[in-house]
Protein backbone atom coordinates (compact mmCIF):
# COMPACT_ATOMS: atom_id res chain seq x y z
CA UNK A 1 0.00 0.00 0.00
CA UNK A 2 2.14 3.00 -0.97
CA UNK A 3 1.41 6.42 -0.88
CA UNK A 4 2.32 7.98 -4.39
CA UNK A 5 3.38 11.19 -3.85
CA UNK A 6 7.03 11.65 -4.00
CA UNK A 7 7.17 13.20 -0.74
CA UNK A 8 5.04 16.37 -1.47
CA UNK A 9 1.41 17.37 -1.60
CA UNK A 10 0.57 20.61 -3.73
CA UNK A 11 3.97 20.97 -4.93
CA UNK A 12 5.55 21.46 -1.21
CA UNK A 13 7.65 18.21 0.88
CA UNK A 14 6.93 16.64 3.58
CA UNK A 15 8.43 18.83 6.38
CA UNK A 16 10.26 20.93 4.28
CA UNK A 17 8.07 23.58 3.17
CA UNK A 18 5.21 21.16 2.75
CA UNK A 19 2.92 19.04 4.95
CA UNK A 20 3.74 18.26 8.40
CA UNK A 21 5.81 15.20 9.69
CA UNK A 22 2.35 15.34 11.97
CA UNK A 23 0.06 15.06 9.20
CA UNK A 24 1.85 12.71 7.34
CA UNK A 25 1.94 10.60 10.54
CA UNK A 26 -1.61 11.07 10.64
CA UNK A 27 -1.88 9.53 7.17
CA UNK A 28 -0.55 6.68 7.77
CA UNK A 29 -1.95 6.46 11.96
CA UNK A 30 -5.65 6.12 10.08
CA UNK A 31 -4.46 3.64 7.45
CA UNK A 32 -2.40 1.55 9.80
CA UNK A 33 -5.55 1.49 11.78
CA UNK A 34 -7.53 0.12 9.14
CA UNK A 35 -5.50 -2.07 7.90
CA UNK A 36 -4.01 -3.57 11.23
CA UNK A 37 -5.43 -6.54 11.15
CA UNK A 38 -4.88 -7.38 7.86
CA UNK A 39 -1.40 -9.67 7.38
CA UNK A 40 -1.38 -9.03 3.65
CA UNK A 41 -0.64 -5.07 3.86
CA UNK A 42 2.88 -4.29 2.99
CA UNK A 43 2.92 -0.44 3.84
CA UNK A 44 4.99 1.55 1.19
CA UNK A 45 5.37 5.15 3.36
CA UNK A 46 6.20 6.89 0.10
CA UNK A 47 7.01 6.45 -3.84
CA UNK A 48 9.75 7.85 -5.01
CA UNK A 49 10.76 10.80 -3.10
CA UNK A 50 13.01 13.20 -5.20
CA UNK A 51 15.23 16.33 -5.58
CA UNK A 52 14.21 16.74 -1.02
CA UNK A 53 16.35 19.91 0.48
CA UNK A 54 17.40 17.97 3.29
CA UNK A 55 18.03 14.34 3.43
CA UNK A 56 18.14 14.20 6.98
CA UNK A 57 14.85 15.59 7.38
CA UNK A 58 13.33 13.65 5.45
CA UNK A 59 14.70 10.22 7.51
CA UNK A 60 13.00 12.26 10.76
CA UNK A 61 9.38 12.23 8.53
CA UNK A 62 9.86 8.33 8.08
CA UNK A 63 10.89 7.63 11.13
CA UNK A 64 7.21 9.55 12.57
CA UNK A 65 5.43 7.68 9.91
CA UNK A 66 6.53 4.23 11.48
CA UNK A 67 6.34 5.09 14.46
CA UNK A 68 2.51 6.60 14.20
CA UNK A 69 2.06 2.85 12.08
CA UNK A 70 3.25 0.87 15.08
CA UNK A 71 1.60 2.50 17.75
CA UNK A 72 -2.08 2.57 15.61
CA UNK A 73 -1.62 -1.11 16.54
CA UNK A 74 -0.39 -2.66 13.17
CA UNK A 75 2.57 -4.46 14.90
CA UNK A 76 3.05 -7.21 12.35
CA UNK A 77 3.07 -5.82 9.19
CA UNK A 78 6.57 -5.16 6.67
CA UNK A 79 6.73 -1.43 6.00
CA UNK A 80 9.07 -0.24 3.25
CA UNK A 81 10.93 2.38 3.42
CA UNK A 82 12.33 4.60 0.92
CA UNK A 83 15.50 6.85 0.00
CA UNK A 84 15.68 9.79 -2.15
CA UNK A 85 16.72 10.61 -5.85
CA UNK A 86 13.54 8.64 -7.10
CA UNK A 87 14.06 5.45 -4.57
CA UNK A 88 17.25 5.10 -6.22
CA UNK A 89 18.87 1.37 -5.65
CA UNK A 90 22.08 2.83 -7.14
CA UNK A 91 22.01 6.32 -5.08
CA UNK A 92 20.78 4.38 -1.49
CA UNK A 93 24.28 3.02 -0.47
CA UNK A 94 25.95 6.24 -0.25
CA UNK A 95 22.73 9.13 -0.44
CA UNK A 96 20.43 8.43 2.40
CA UNK A 97 20.99 4.53 3.38
CA UNK A 98 22.94 5.53 6.00
CA UNK A 99 20.71 7.50 7.46
CA UNK A 100 17.48 5.38 7.09
CA UNK A 101 19.58 2.50 8.32
CA UNK A 102 19.47 4.27 11.84
CA UNK A 103 15.44 4.49 11.84
CA UNK A 104 14.08 2.58 13.94
CA UNK A 105 11.17 -0.33 14.68
CA UNK A 106 9.24 0.30 17.99
CA UNK A 107 7.69 -3.41 18.05
CA UNK A 108 11.80 -4.66 18.03
CA UNK A 109 14.76 -5.53 15.36
CA UNK A 110 14.37 -4.28 11.96
CA UNK A 111 13.48 -7.25 9.87
CA UNK A 112 10.31 -5.35 9.56
CA UNK A 113 11.83 -2.90 7.94
CA UNK A 114 12.57 -3.29 4.31
CA UNK A 115 14.46 -1.00 2.13
CA UNK A 116 12.03 0.25 -0.79
CA UNK A 117 14.27 0.50 -3.80
CA UNK A 118 13.66 0.77 -7.81
CA UNK A 119 15.86 0.62 -10.58
CA UNK A 120 15.19 0.41 -14.69
CA UNK A 121 17.34 -0.89 -17.17
CA UNK A 122 16.93 1.75 -20.18
CA UNK A 123 19.77 3.93 -20.64
CA UNK A 124 18.72 7.12 -18.39
CA UNK A 125 17.04 4.82 -15.79
CA UNK A 126 13.82 6.28 -16.08
CA UNK A 127 11.65 3.31 -17.65
CA UNK A 128 10.44 5.66 -20.77
CA UNK A 129 12.61 3.60 -23.45
CA UNK A 130 11.96 0.02 -24.94
CA UNK A 131 15.38 -1.09 -25.21
CA UNK A 132 17.56 -2.44 -21.79
CA UNK A 133 21.05 -1.40 -21.51
CA UNK A 134 21.98 -2.41 -18.76
CA UNK A 135 21.39 -6.08 -16.40
CA UNK A 136 21.80 -3.59 -13.57
CA UNK A 137 24.01 -6.55 -11.85
CA UNK A 138 26.88 -3.98 -10.81
CA UNK A 139 24.41 -1.76 -8.86
CA UNK A 140 22.75 -4.06 -7.70
CA UNK A 141 25.69 -6.41 -6.13
CA UNK A 142 26.92 -3.13 -4.87
CA UNK A 143 23.71 -2.75 -2.54
CA UNK A 144 23.73 -6.36 -1.39
CA UNK A 145 27.11 -5.61 -0.07
CA UNK A 146 25.85 -2.59 2.04
CA UNK A 147 22.82 -4.20 3.28
CA UNK A 148 25.34 -6.95 4.65
CA UNK A 149 27.48 -4.20 5.92
CA UNK A 150 24.20 -2.62 7.83
CA UNK A 151 23.13 -5.32 9.35
CA UNK A 152 22.47 -7.89 6.78
CA UNK A 153 19.25 -5.60 5.78
CA UNK A 154 16.91 -6.45 3.35
CA UNK A 155 15.59 -4.36 0.38
CA UNK A 156 12.83 -4.74 -2.28
CA UNK A 157 13.04 -3.95 -5.63
CA UNK A 158 9.64 -2.99 -5.78
CA UNK A 159 9.95 -1.19 -9.47
CA UNK A 160 11.83 -2.79 -12.28
CA UNK A 161 11.39 -3.76 -15.96
CA UNK A 162 11.66 -2.91 -19.59
CA UNK A 163 10.17 -3.31 -23.42
CA UNK A 164 9.35 -6.33 -25.28
CA UNK A 165 12.94 -6.06 -27.17
CA UNK A 166 15.82 -8.49 -27.17
CA UNK A 167 18.13 -6.24 -25.25
CA UNK A 168 15.30 -6.53 -22.08
CA UNK A 169 14.99 -10.28 -22.67
CA UNK A 170 18.33 -10.43 -21.99
CA UNK A 171 19.05 -7.83 -19.64
CA UNK A 172 16.04 -8.37 -17.12
CA UNK A 173 16.16 -12.01 -17.48
CA UNK A 174 20.20 -11.05 -15.78
CA UNK A 175 18.88 -9.01 -13.28
CA UNK A 176 15.90 -11.26 -12.05
CA UNK A 177 18.25 -14.13 -11.86
CA UNK A 178 20.57 -11.98 -9.99
CA UNK A 179 18.09 -11.26 -7.12
CA UNK A 180 16.94 -14.83 -6.72
CA UNK A 181 20.68 -15.63 -6.16
CA UNK A 182 20.37 -12.98 -3.65
CA UNK A 183 17.29 -13.35 -1.89
CA UNK A 184 18.02 -13.45 1.66
CA UNK A 185 18.89 -9.56 0.86
CA UNK A 186 16.48 -8.55 -1.66
CA UNK A 187 13.69 -10.45 -1.23
CA UNK A 188 12.21 -9.81 -3.99
CA UNK A 189 10.74 -7.72 -7.28
CA UNK A 190 7.65 -6.04 -8.74
CA UNK A 191 8.19 -5.12 -12.57
CA UNK A 192 6.50 -2.01 -13.51
CA UNK A 193 3.70 -2.74 -16.12
CA UNK A 194 1.09 -0.35 -16.05
CA UNK A 195 -1.86 -2.67 -16.07
CA UNK A 196 -4.43 -2.17 -18.83
CA UNK A 197 -5.47 1.33 -18.67
CA UNK A 198 -2.90 1.99 -21.72
CA UNK A 199 -1.99 -1.24 -24.02
CA UNK A 200 0.40 1.07 -26.08
CA UNK A 201 2.69 1.92 -23.31
CA UNK A 202 6.06 1.18 -23.94
CA UNK A 203 6.59 -1.39 -20.78
CA UNK A 204 3.23 -3.19 -20.79
CA UNK A 205 3.10 -6.25 -19.31
CA UNK A 206 -1.01 -6.35 -20.01
CA UNK A 207 -1.94 -10.06 -21.44
CA UNK A 208 -3.23 -9.19 -25.52
CA UNK A 209 -6.55 -9.15 -26.14
CA UNK A 210 -6.33 -13.60 -27.14
CA UNK A 211 -5.26 -13.85 -23.41
CA UNK A 212 -1.79 -14.57 -24.61
CA UNK A 213 1.42 -13.16 -22.85
CA UNK A 214 3.66 -10.31 -24.12
CA UNK A 215 7.12 -11.45 -24.81
CA UNK A 216 9.23 -10.30 -22.44
CA UNK A 217 6.64 -12.25 -19.12
CA UNK A 218 7.30 -15.18 -21.24
CA UNK A 219 11.59 -14.39 -22.27
CA UNK A 220 12.56 -13.12 -19.31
Amino acid sequence: MPQHNYARWNGGIISQGGPTDTQFSSLWSQLATKYKSDPKIIFGLMNEPHDLLSVSTWVTSVQAAVNAIRAAGATSQYILIPGSSWSSAQALPTEAGPALAQVTDPVGGNSKLIFDVHKYLDSDNSGTHADCTTSNVNVLTTLVAWLKANGNRQALLSETGGGNTQSCYTNLNAELAYVKANSANIVGFTVWSAGSFDTTYILTLTPNDDGTDQPLWTQA
